[in-house]
Formats: structure tokens, C-alpha cells, sequence
């Protein structure tokens, strides 16, 4: 999905050198924590929720153990030692058990681009959480001064994720016609990004 990094500059440090794992966040009104098994049956209700999954190519998990199951796969990581995962259960504070959603942060084996994702309880929309999560997650990712860009990959249609990717100060890039069918319906897909480094983003810029 990150086509081109021969022209991003880069540093001898890689995502090799990252924590396999992320750390625990916390912000104003939210826990992030990074996911686990455990948080399967906490997270099971709130998204068990077609209408979280009207733009994406997956359906709600059957039952709390297959949920289980993908957070288990989650927690080991990837294969290659050079790729990162970074998930957090979005947990709201003073309220131990209610898990709202979570936060995904991929990070590609080159070590200069992230991929963002999120899915949030249609009970916690309009709430600005996904955006007090996101924002702390990306802050996290400027930690490592080397990762260059942050995208999403958005389906056209879902404004929603479109107005929260604007308000964390991503920018369309890009246009995918076709990207994907599912559900019976064509996909097309816009990409939004933050450069994370001034000199990518002047770099990009002169392109």
C-alpha cells in the first residue's frame, strides 16, 4: 500500500529498532491499552455492529472467542521482524470496562511510512474520542523520528472517517478507482496523509 519510498530519505535506523509492542497512553478522557486477548469480551458488543463495517471488505466476529482469536494473532505481531503492529483498546477512564474500540497503527518494513485505522461503538460517535485516540497515537509515532508519513486508506463513501482523518490534519493525496468490491458494491478509495518530518514534507512537496 505505501508504493514508493526510494525517494524518502532515510536514516540507518529502521522499525526493526521499535518495540515490538506499544506502550500503554493515556490521555484527557481515555486508556489506551495496548490489545489483548483479554479484551475481547469487553470489545465484543460494541462492535458487533454492522454499521461499522458498511465500508470495509470484513463483517462483525461471530462470537467473543473469534474475536479472541484475531486479538491473539494481533498481540504475537507480524513474521517479519521488521514490521510493526501497534493496536490499543480505547478504554474510557474511570470506567474500567467499557471499551469502546481500538486504534491500529501499521508499520511497513521499510520503517518510513504508517498506515492508520480505527473503528469505534456507534454508541461513542460524535463523542470526539476516535480523535482524542488518534492524535495520541500519532504523537506516539513521532517518538520514532525516522517514520516519515502517516496514511489512511479511506473508502470514498464513509465521510465520517473522512471528516476525522481532516480534523487530525491528514491531506488527500490520492485517488484509488476500483480499489476493492464487496458487499456487492464497487469501492473506490481516497488516501489521506501527514508527513510526520519537514523534510519529507518539503521533499513531497517538490515532487
Amino acid at each position: 500500500m505505501c508504493r514508493d519510498h526510494s525517494r524518502v530519505k532515510q536514516t540507518h535506523v529502521t522499525s526493526s529498532t521499535l518495540p515490538r509492542h506499544p506502550r500503554p497512553i493515556e490521555t484527557a478522557r481515555l486508556h489506551l491499552e495496548p490489545l489483548a486477548i483479554h479484551h475481547a469480551p469487553e470489545l465484543f458488543d460494541a462492535l458487533a455492529d454492522d454499521e461499522l463495517y458498511r465500508y470495509i471488505p470484513t463483517e462483525p466476529y461471530p462470537s467473543v472467542e473469534s474475536l479472541a482469536a484475531r486479538y491473539a494473532h494481533v498481540a504475537r505481531g507480524p513474521v517479519a521482524s521488521d514490521e510493526r503492529w501497534w493496536n490499543w483498546a480505547l478504554i474510557v477512564r474511570g470506567d474500567p470496562r467499557r471499551a469502546i474500540g481500538t486504534i491500529e497503527i501499521s508499520i511497513d518494513r521499510g520503517g518510513a511510512h504508517a498506515l492508520l485505522a480505527y473503528t469505534l461503538g456507534r454508541a461513542s460517535w460524535g463523542s470526539g474520542y476516535a480523535t482524542e485516540a488518534a492524535r495520541a497515537a500519532i504523537d506516539e509515532l513521532r517518538r520514532a523520528t525516522f517514520i516519515t508519513e502517516i496514511e489512511a486508506f479511506i473508502d470514498a463513501r464513509n465521510a465520517r472517517s473522512i471528516a476525522l482523518a481532516r480534523r487530525l490534519g491528514l491531506r488527500r493525496k490520492g485517488f484509488i478507482p476500483n480499489a476493492d468490491y464487496f458487499k456487492a458494491s464497487t469501492s473506490d478509495e481516497v488516501v489521506y496523509a501527514l508527513a510526520l518530518r519537514e523534510d519529507h514534507d518539503a521533499e513531497t512537496s517538490g515532487r
